[in-house]
C-alpha cells in the first residue's frame, strides 16, 4: 500500500501516455523500474517479491492504453485487498494478449476483403453525408456535428473483445477502490467538454459508481478505432471518448491532482514526477520523409488505416509537446544537487519503423518491445521551453531511471519509518 506523503517529504506522481498497442513501451520501462525497486528492497533486507509499482506512487495517471496500465497497477487483489493484484510481468503479458485479440493481424485478410471493407466504409460515409447535406431542415452546425460523429464511427472495430478482456482483468473494481489515486482523462461528446475520472473525486461523490472498466473504455475510445463508450455518470447517460483529444500526456493533470490532494499548492519542488511516453515519430507532419510511407499505405490498400494512424500520431505529438514545455518550466528536469524531480522518457524512431497504434500482430509487438529496450541506452532528453526542441542530457535513460528508483526507495523507507 502507499503510505501518505505526510509521513515523508515528497509527493510521487506517475504519468503514462496513451498510444494504442504502443502502450507496451511504457510497460517495458515500468518493468525495468520495478526490477530496480526490487533490487533496492532486497539490498535493504526486505521482501523483493512483494514490491509493486503502486506502492511507490501517490498518484498514477494514464490516458488510453496508459489508463489500462494505471488501472492494472492499482487494482487491489481479491485475496489481499490492501495489495495490488498485478506485477509488471503480468501486465505485459496481458497487454500482449489484449492487443493480439483486439487488433488481429490485418495482413491475414485477402486483398479483395480489404478492398471491399475500404469501399463499403467510404461509400457508406459518402451517401449518409450527402443525405444530411440535402436535408433542408439541417443547419450548418448540425451538419458538422453529424459529419464528425459519423466519421468517428466509420471503420470502428467491434469493441466487444476489448470490453470482455477489460472486465476479465479489472472485474467490477470501482475507481474509488484503487490503491493509489488514479487520474484518467476522457472527453464527453454530449457536452463537448473534457472529463477527468479520479479516485479523489469519487470519494467526494459517494453516489457515483464508476468502475475501472468504464473509465478505461472511455479513455480508450480513440477516433475511428473504437466507438464511443456510454454509461451513467453524474446522474445521466453520456457518450465518452478518448482522453488523448486533450491530454494524451496526462502529466499536468496528474501533477495537479497530487498538489490538490496533498496541499502542496503551486510549489512543485517537493514532487517526484515520472512521465512515460511511447514512440515518437521523427518525421513531423510537414516532413517530406513522411510521404513515401503514406504512398506505400495507399498502394497496399491501407489508406484508411494509414492516414488515420498518422493523424492520431501527430495529434498526440502536438499536445504532448505542449505538456512537456510546461513541465520543464514547472519542475527541475536535470540532475541537480542529487535530486531529479522530473523525468520524461519516450522513444524516437524513424517514421517507417513505428508500427501502427492498431497493429496487434506478433511482429508489431516485438518491434515495439525492441524499440522500448533501445530507449535505455540512449541519452535522456529534456525539452527546451523556448524552442520546443529535445536537448540530450549527459546521462542515459537507464541511468536516469535507476537514479529515480533510488529516490522512490528512499521516500518509501522514510514513510515506513515515520508511520
Amino acid at each position: 500500500m502507499v503510505y501518505p506523503p505526510t509521513d515523508g517529504q515528497r509527493v510521487t506522481v506517475l504519468s503514462i501516455d496513451g498510444g494504442g498497442v504502443q502502450g507496451i513501451v511504457p510497460a517495458v520501462l515500468l518493468n525495468f523500474l520495478e526490477h530496480q525497486l526490487k533490487e533496492l528492497e532486497r539490498e535493504n533486507g526486505g521482501n523483493a517479491d512483494d514490491v509493486r509499482i503502486a506502492d511507490y506512487f501517490d498518484v498514477i495517471g494514464g490516458t488510453g492504453t496508459g489508463s489500462l496500465l494505471a488501472a492494472m497497477l492499482t487494482k487491489p487483489s481479491k485475496q489481499q485487498p490492501i495489495r495490488p493484484q498485478y506485477d509488471m510481468s503480468d501486465i505485459i503479458s496481458s497487454l500482449k494478449e489484449i492487443s493480439r485479440d483486439t487488433f488481429p493481424d490485418e495482413e491475414a485478410l485477402s486483398l479483395v476483403q480489404r478492398a471491399v471493407n475500404l469501399a463499403s466504409g467510404a461509400f457508406g460515409l459518402f451517401t449518409s453525408t450527402l443525405r444530411t447535406f440535402l436535408d433542408p431542415q439541417k443547419n450548418i452546425w448540425s451538419i458538422i456535428d453529424e459529419f464528425w460523429e459519423r466519421n468517428w464511427e466509420t471503420d470502428c472495430r467491434p469493441v466487444e473483445v476489448y470490453n470482455e478482456k477489460l472486465r476479465i482483468k479489472l472485474g467490477n473494481t470501482r475507481l474509488d477502490e484503487t490503491l493509489s489515486d488514479v487520474v484518467i482523462p476522457a472527453f464527453c461528446f454530449d457536452t463537448s467538454r473534457p472529463v477527468v475520472f479520479s479516485t479523489s473525486q469519487l470519494h467526494e461523490k459517494c453516489n457515483e459508481d464508476v468502475t475501472l472498466t468504464d473509465a478505461v473504455l472511455s479513455s480508450s475510445a480513440t477516433p475511428t478505432v473504437f466507438p464511443f463508450h456510454s454509461f451513467k455518470y453524474l446522474g445521466r447517460f453520456g457518450r465518452f471518448a478518448d482522453g488523448s483529444i486533450f491530454a494524451n500526456n496526462p502529466t499536468l493533470l496528474s501533477l495537479t491532482e497530487g498538489a490538490n490532494l496533498h496541499g502542496s499548492g503551486p510549489n512543485y519542488n517537493n514532487h517526484l514526477v515520472l512521465s512515460l511516453g511511447t514512440i515518437r515519430r521523427r518525421a513531423p507532419p510537414n516532413d517530406i520523409c513522411a510521404l513515401p510511407s503514406v504512398i506505400i499505405d495507399y498502394i497496399s490498400n491501407k489508406i484508411w488505416k494509414g492516414i488515420r494512424s498518422r493523424v492520431l500520431q501527430y495529434m498526440y505529438i502536438l499536445f504532448g509537446d505542449i505538456t512537456e514545455m510546461y513541465m520543464t518550466q514547472m519542475l527541475p528536469s536535470q540532475l541537480h544537487e542529487g535530486c531529479l524531480n522530473y523525468l520524461r522518457i519516450q522513444g524516437f524512431e524513424p517514421n517507417n519503423l513505428v508500427p501502427s497504434i492498431v497493429d496487434g500482430s506478433e511482429s508489431g509487438f516485438e518491434t515495439l518491445r525492441r524499440a522500448a529496450n533501445n530507449i535505455f541506452k540512449r541519452p535522456a532528453t529534456v525539452v527546451d521551453p523556448n524552442t520546443g526542441t529535445h536537448a540530450e542530457q549527459n546521462f542515459t535513460n537507464e541511468q536516469a531511471l535507476t537514479y529515480f528508483a533510488q529516490q522512490l526507495h528512499i521516500e518509501r523507507q522514510r514513510r515506513l519509518l515515520n508511520e
